[in-house]
């Protein structure tokens, strides 16, 4: 996903800035390991995650702490953060 975001935003000009930055930063990190999504999956696909539903769940001990929502404020962005101090 983050590969075709980060090819989409490349010519996209100051607006997609941030997408740039995220992908980024995913590329240095490497991202969170796939097996985290496999863990969350199975744990809402099991009968203790039979009662959620339409939320946006996160991994375990994610790189990045859950936020409310994408447009906060980059301090809770880490692939922001950099951007922000200059």
């Amino acid at each position: 996903m983050w590969r075709d975001i980060r090819d989409r935003v490349a010519t996209m000009g100051p607006i997609a800035e941030a997408y740039r930055a995220w992908a980024t930063w995913v590329d240095e990190t490497g991202g969170d390991p796939p097996h985290k999504a496999v863990e969350l999956i199975l744990r809402l696909t099991s009968d203790a995650g039979s009662e959620r539903n339409g939320e946006f769940c996160w991994i375990d001990e994610p790189l990045q702490a859950p936020i409310p929502s994408w447009g906060e404020a980059p301090k809770l962005q880490p692939w922001l953060q950099e951007a922000s101090r200059d």
